[in-house]
């Protein structure tokens, strides 16, 4: 890669895109820390602070894209580095069945809204820089996890959108697929676990009956991990902000 000072110039102006999204949420205070401001932010209105940093960075992304050069999707891993992001520091594993890169390392020890922050922060910028590919985060120290896993990916639908079922939830959860599965015109899909978020799709045939079975569908899974979240991702579904993989606004 032959861009340092561009990067260089492009750290300073993401530092620049992160603080101005977060002060239009929480307000501008003198002499505080990105750290600091983060949380005060979060405390506010955090889908709205998640909303404004993603699109501060897909801006800024975009920009960058225009004005220097679009970056590759093999350089995302490397280009993040350079940005010196904490998340983003090590390692990456390229995959071997599609475009893709994993990401695996010890907790930091940030809260939960310094890890949401730049997990859409980073997931703005990639879109940015390179038009089509995707920075997500499955796993966070600061939403509980024994380890952080950040991965990047191309392909719209890939499983590594979702993140993966854990071993020791598999049997459990295809025991709930496979009761809810034998209603007539219902289908349930897990499709994985995203910092404490189980992801799944619903079909249901016929005109109400997909309340009933999502209602169905949590008290079966809560009994046997109370704290975990549920997400429909169906389609049909409206996503919150909040989501750790389609928490980001789609891209304009």
């Amino acid at each position: 890669m032959k861009r340092s000072p561009d990067l260089a110039d492009l750290e300073r102006r993401w530092q620049h895109a992160r603080l101005s999204a977060l002060r239009g949420v929480a307000g501008r205070r003198d002499d505080e820390s990105e750290a600091a401001l983060t949380e005060r932010a979060f405390e506010v209105d955090a889908p709205e602070a998640a909303r404004k940093t993603f699109e501060n960075s897909l801006v800024l992304g975009k920009g960058f894209a225009r004005v220097v050069a679009p970056v590759g999707f093999d350089e995302v891993p490397e280009v993040l580095g350079a940005l010196k992001s904490p998340c983003h520091q090590g390692a990456w594993r390229a995959v071997d069945d599609e475009p893709g890169f994993v990401l695996e390392r010890a907790p930091c020890g940030a809260p939960a809204s310094v890890c949401d922050k730049w997990r859409e922060a980073a997931d703005g910028l990639v879109l940015g820089l390179t038009g089509d590919a995707r920075s997500t985060r499955h796993r966070s120290g600061g939403r509980g996890d024994d380890t952080c896993v950040d991965v990047v990916y191309l392909a719209p639908d890939s499983p590594l959108r979702y993140g993966f079922i854990p071993e020791a939830m598999a049997t459990g959860l295809a025991a709930v697929a496979r009761f809810l599965n034998q209603m007539k015109g219902t289908e349930v899909r897990f499709l994985g676990v995203s910092e404490g978020v189980l992801l799944y799709e619903l079909d249901v045939d016929g005109c109400g009956g997909g309340p009933a079975v999502n209602e169905l569908l949590s008290r079966a899974v809560k009994s046997r991990w109370p704290t975990l979240e549920l997400r429909d991702v169906s389609p049909r579904a409206v996503l919150g902000l909040t989501d750790s993989t389609d928490s980001h606004p789609e891209a304009p």
